[in-house]
């Protein structure tokens, strides 16, 4: 049977239609990639965190596209509040960082899960989700999140942040379809 070209996205696309959880992970997965990889990039400068606002807010925009139309949030909001708990989350990393008594691979998940947790309570206030199960879930996504980014797979290639991000997302999208509106599919 030849290849449709017409119909080879169907299934990926009815998917990103039907399904929120589907959405939310590629959301939070390309939000985190473009905004660490952004945010790396404007870290060059002196001022170490002024990146991280980027990363907050590229994953706040990207997840509030998953978020529109199923989740009664604005959009300025979810990205402000984002941004402004990424920064929290590295400065409360970054102090942990200067401490001196952690392995890389521990102060990653450490950080990680600091920056994960500090942006799940922020979103979580104004999604007015699950407390809980929304912060269990984004400290345990950005605690793996974080050890998978440093941790590449091939030498030089950071496929890590890629399938940290992509676990991140599926984690945190898990949760919130838990405690959805009642507009919501929760699938």
């Amino acid at each position: 049977m030849p290849f449709d070209w017409r119909t080879a996205g169907h299934g990926l696309h009815s998917a990103l239609r039907d399904h929120f959880a589907v959405r939310w992970a590629l959301a939070t997965l390309i939000g985190w990639t473009v905004g660490l990889y952004v945010g790396a990039w404007t870290m060059r400068t002196p001022l170490i965190c002024g990146g991280w606002p980027l990363v907050g807010a590229a994953v706040g925009a990207a997840q509030w596209l998953a978020l529109r139309g199923v989740w009664p949030v604005r959009a300025r909001r979810y990205v402000l509040v984002s941004a402004a708990a990424s920064l929290t989350g590295i400065a409360l990393a970054l102090l942990l960082a200067g401490l001196g008594i952690f392995g890389l691979e521990v102060w990653a998940v450490g950080a990680g899960a600091v920056i994960g947790g500090s942006v799940g309570v922020a979103q979580g206030w104004v999604l007015r989700s699950n407390g809980q199960r929304w912060v269990a879930a984004n400290l345990a996504g950005g605690g793996l999140c974080g050890l998978l980014t440093v941790t590449p797979v091939i030498g030089g290639l950071p496929l890590g942040l890629v399938v940290g991000s992509a676990l991140f997302g599926a984690l945190t999208g898990w949760a919130l379809s838990r405690s959805a509106p009642a507009t919501h599919d929760r699938g």
